[in-house]
């Protein structure tokens, strides 16, 4: 029996974790070490523009920083900045620049600088330099082409070393977020769709597909992609530490009535939804708990880090009214993986050391099903489980989908030969694995949809190369991405001028597998290794890690370093 203090100190964590911000709960143990030992100090980084892509790095920097425009006649603000990619141009408004970005001038032969916090934040500003002049119109709009910009330089933390850092999303989600962590994290390929004037982040291809062995279809939809003059265009990057092998892209265009919703599960097959209705009651790991948390789209999402008292994995248990003659039931699910899974994972394979190249490459050709057996036993995948005769059967089980974008999955689930009132069913993953945002159930038939599958009809990578051989069909030709900064663009042809009522929903199948680059040091933990083979150790390592951390244990570890100059 485990002692009082082991189950007060859990206690303890999970109310600090519900009163305070987990970025405050784990940031101000590090920030303490880091002003009493620097001081506020801040160094002018030049972007090398050689190596980087303006258009990748600006996009970086959009939502975060204060665009500072500098040009031969006269400095000024960049607001609701818009990046063109097509005209090559960044379009934005101006005004004049704010007090507290005017404060600090560098002093002439030297990099670094001190500042005080209470007469502005010098690392909140991008600044961009440009030789020739740049005239605003009467509406106090600016477009300036690419090519003007000579150079551009944001300002950062002058520590000689950069700290991890640890950034919170509320009831115990940890977002691992520094240099360090967003170039070795556990990732995929990342994708972003045009909505006719700008490239937005959608998602990931193929998460949790390491090896060719693992190749798999993926499926999710595109919510800010609109066509325009006829075409659908998205770009594909590698900016990550890993080699990406994309077999196939494929744009599935769905006409469906204008009082539907289509949605596409894990097969891609289309449903669509008329009358989704919430659960009335839910229980976290067997406890009560406010069905609201579930009821919206609004990133309130359920974390799988309850309290249990030696449970293998985290469940989560929810009930709904089901209608009189309805055998039919469409389960509607808006989740993702945690960035904890990745942080987990990352740990877990700093474990194999200097041999972790070894082991990926003996294990490349391992059979999908042991992996698959192996995951599952470890609670990585999400499971489904519904409930007859007050027993629970298992009904299907969710491909990882990757921790940085939530998907809407649709889960159709045949309840013939199930009499229970109210229907019951229960998620079930391991430790902080998966973020549930809403959850609801459909009871309505499908509809008649019209849908066009549209192959690519142009793919150009970053060097101007056409790749579009690699993509258009499902076969032993990949288009490779081995370098950070890799991107292809990709058109499709659409048919939405021939539609003439309802409305369109375009999702993308996606194909292929990637393949980690780490460069771990120091011997295997062989001993240890051996564990994970045992189902269950995965999940019991991410809790053990994650009340380490909570305590402040494993956070003062992370403290460790980063050269910036590298």
């Amino acid at each position: 029996m485990k002692s009082f203090l082991f189950y007060f100190r859990l206690y303890y964590c999970q109310w600090q974790l519900k009163k305070l911000n987990l970025s405050l709960f784990l940031a101000l143990p590090i920030i303490t070490l880091f002003l009493f030992s620097c001081g506020n100090r801040y160094m002018d980084k030049k972007i090398d523009l050689e190596k980087n892509d303006k258009i990748t790095v600006l996009q970086k920097y959009k939502a975060k920083k204060y665009f500072i425009l500098h040009d031969q006649q006269s400095d000024m603000h960049l607001y609701n900045v818009i990046l063109d990619e097509f005209d090559k141009k960044i379009k934005a408004q101006t005004s004049e620049i704010d007090d507290l970005h005017t404060f600090y001038k560098p002093v002439a032969g030297q990099n670094s600088h001190l500042y005080k916090k209470k007469l502005g934040d010098p690392k909140s500003e991008i600044h961009l330099y440009t030789s020739s002049p740049i005239y605003t119109d009467a509406k106090n709009s600016v477009q300036i082409p690419l090519d003007k910009i000579d150079s551009i330089i944001v300002h950062q933390n002058d520590t000689g070393h950069e700290v991890i850092k640890v950034v919170g999303i509320t009831a115990g989600t940890l977002v691992v977020v520094t240099a360090i962590i967003a170039l070795t994290k556990s990732s995929c390929p990342f994708v972003y769709s045009n909505d006719g004037t700008l490239f937005t982040f959608e998602g990931e291809l193929y998460p949790g597909a390491i090896r060719p062995s693992m190749e798999r279809n993926d499926y999710f939809q595109l919510k800010h992609l609109k066509e325009k003059e006829n075409i659908y265009r998205i770009k594909i990057s590698n900016e990550l530490k890993e080699i990406q092998y994309t077999n196939s892209l494929n744009l599935i265009e769905v006409l469906h009535s204008e009082n539907s919703e289509a949605m596409i599960d894990q097969n891609g097959k289309i449903h669509t939804i008329q009358n989704p209705i919430s659960p009335f009651e839910i229980m976290i790991e067997n406890q009560p708990s406010d069905p609201k948390i579930v009821e919206n789209s609004d990133n309130n999402a359920i974390h799988f880090n309850a309290i249990s008292d030696g449970l293998e994995f985290q469940t989560l248990k929810l009930k709904f009214n089901r209608p009189q003659d309805k055998n039919q039931v469409k389960l509607i699910l808006r989740l993702k993986n945690s960035y904890w899974l990745d942080y987990t994972f990352g740990k877990f394979y700093k474990k194999f050391g200097r041999s972790f190249n070894e082991f990926q490459k003996k294990n490349r050709n391992q059979p999908y099903e042991k992996s698959l057996k192996w995951m599952k036993e470890q609670g990585i995948p999400l499971e489904i489980l519904i409930k007859n005769n007050e027993e629970w059967t298992l009904i299907e089980t969710l491909n990882m989908v990757g921790p940085l974008a939530f998907r809407d999955i649709v889960v159709p689930i045949n309840l013939k030969g199930n009499s229970s009132k109210p229907f019951e069913i229960m998620l079930r993953c391991g430790f902080m694995f998966w973020e549930v945002d809403k959850v609801a159930a459909d009871f309505s038939e499908n509809l008649p949809v019209i849908v066009n599958n549209l192959q690519p009809f142009r793919a150009i990578d970053q060097d101007g190369n056409d790749v579009l051989k690699f993509l258009t069909e499902k076969d032993d030709q990949y288009l490779v991405q081995p370098n950070i900064g890799d991107q292809v663009y990709v058109s499709f042809k659409s048919n939405s001028e021939e539609i003439k009522e309802g409305k369109v929903t375009v999702f993308l199948e996606n194909r292929g597998y990637y393949e980690y680059i780490r460069n771990f040091s120091g011997n295997p933990n062989k001993s240890e290794l051996m564990t994970f083979r045992n189902p269950g150790t995965f999940a019991k390592f991410s809790e053990k890690m994650y009340y380490e951390f909570t305590s402040g244990e494993q956070a003062l570890e992370e403290l460790a370093i980063f050269d910036v100059a590298k």
